[in-house]
């Protein structure tokens, strides 16, 4: 990962308790076009390690101060973030369409169902 983010592959950040332990990880992948080009695509994965910290929102804050830098702080911007998840997390979808996020398609796969989301900039303005 850490040779992906100096190569420009990804973005990558830890996420913080309010002890400044980490808790998890939130990263921007996929990037397109891919560099050198300047990428104004990506796909966004998010993870709390600690079952026990689930549902309390830190997921969540990282997913928002993300978008933010993403939409605003980044240079170029982003213009659509992409991800993908399961179809049984309802949590995450809760807290993706919280965010933003809308859903825009789904995919089966023999074992499962994905769900597909998306934000684009200008959603994003339109929350702000």
């Amino acid at each position: 990962m850490i040779d992906e983010e100096r190569g420009g592959d990804r973005h990558g950040f830890g996420i913080l308790d309010e002890q400044q332990q980490l808790i998890g990880s939130i990263e921007l992948y996929d990037l397109y076009p891919p560099p050198p080009a300047q990428a104004r695509f990506a796909t966004l994965g998010v993870m709390i390690g600690e079952r026990a910290l689930w549902g309390q929102g830190y997921g969540r804050d990282a997913v928002r101060a993300l978008l933010n830098w993403a939409f605003g702080g980044r240079t170029p911007p982003l213009a659509r973030i992409r991800l993908t998840t399961f179809s049984h997390n309802k949590r995450a979808q809760r807290s993706f369409l919280a965010s933003g996020f809308r859903e825009v398609g789904r995919s089966n796969a023999p074992d499962r169902t994905d769900v597909h989301m998306e934000i684009t900039a200008e959603d994003w303005a339109a929350l702000e």
